[in-house]
């Protein structure tokens, strides 16, 4: 797998060190953004110094508020740049639709390796992550041949009735797509993203659309990451008769001993449950941000 380096960096024996560049891939409307915003400010503090990051943030309108306290976000060894491209999703809009709390930004990572053909691989983060490891450790492993890179869905018995009921999937081989390392070569030339819209059109409503098509497009093409690289932290409020059964019991609660990325997954979020298990991490970053008050306001 190709890497784009930078020539640049400190001095290791006497030899100029290279910086590896990182495409990190993340898709917001105006009400994410200044999550999107704490996602990145953690990012900025857990990366280490031998990487550079490329922070692409995708999303539809010509109106986004607040970018500029985003992009002011930047530093030497981090760039941040705003993309609209909702061109992408114009020619499929009758089909594209959004659920629950998922707008039709969800669709873009189907889109990520059109978008950047400079990019081979790259990695896909939603906005409602805090990142507590350096994401050079995730964006190092190697994708072989496989599509896209995720952690297993940690499923209850209601969903994994429903992966197998409705998409014919084992839920040991669904992934949760709210973090991804995706094989951008692959996505171009096997046109995957076009696979996805045409596979979409077959089913109806779907609960989680984009990560259902994602895994019955990529079957068999799936590598799979360990759990700390997506902290799903809806399982903290599991009902007693809908709770997490072996395996993935034992996945989360390994993955939350030494988290990578904390992953605000299901509507509940710390803006609107601040009192909940890795918020404090959360507002931590939250607080640094010219968007503090209109992220508290939301409380």
């Amino acid at each position: 797998m190709k890497h784009m380096m930078y020539g640049i960096g400190g001095l290791v024996e006497g030899r100029i060190m290279a910086k590896t560049e990182i495409p990190i891939i993340m898709a917001a409307d105006s009400t994410y953004l200044p999550y999107a915003a704490v996602s990145i400010c953690s990012m900025i503090d857990t990366k280490g110094p031998e990487s550079i990051y490329k922070i692409h943030v995708l999303h539809t309108g010509s109106e986004l508020a607040g970018t500029e306290h985003l992009l002011s976000l930047a530093r030497p060894d981090i760039t941040i740049s705003l993309c609209n491209a909702e061109y992408l999703l114009a020619p499929y809009m009758n089909h594209l639709y959004s659920r629950a709390h998922f707008s039709k930004e969800m669709y873009f990572r189907w889109w990520i390796g059109e978008l950047f053909p400079e990019y081979d691989k790259a990695l896909y983060l939603d906005c409602d992550t805090v990142v507590c490891r350096d994401l050079a450790e995730l964006y190092q492993e190697d994708l072989q041949d496989a599509a896209v890179a995720g952690v297993v869905d940690f499923a209850t018995p209601a969903v994994c009735h429903r992966i197998s009921g409705q998409l014919g999937l084992s839920a040991k081989q669904y992934i949760n797509s709210g973090v991804l390392l995706v094989n951008a070569a692959v996505w171009r030339s096997d046109h995957l993203a076009e696979a996805c819209v045409s596979k979409l059109q077959r089913y109806d409503i779907l609960a989680c659309p984009d990560q259902d098509i994602l895994n019955l497009i990529c079957k068999d093409r799936i590598l799979y990451l360990n759990g700390k690289w997506n902290v799903q932290w809806q399982h903290f409020w599991d009902e007693p008769d809908n709770c997490l059964q072996s395996p993935f019991r034992d996945m989360f609660f390994e993955a939350v001993q030494d988290p990578g990325i904390i992953h605000f997954t299901s509507p509940v979020k710390p803006w609107n449950h601040p009192m909940g298990p890795y918020t404090d991490l959360f507002w931590h970053y939250a607080a640094q941000l010219p968007f503090f008050r209109d992220i508290s306001s939301s409380v």
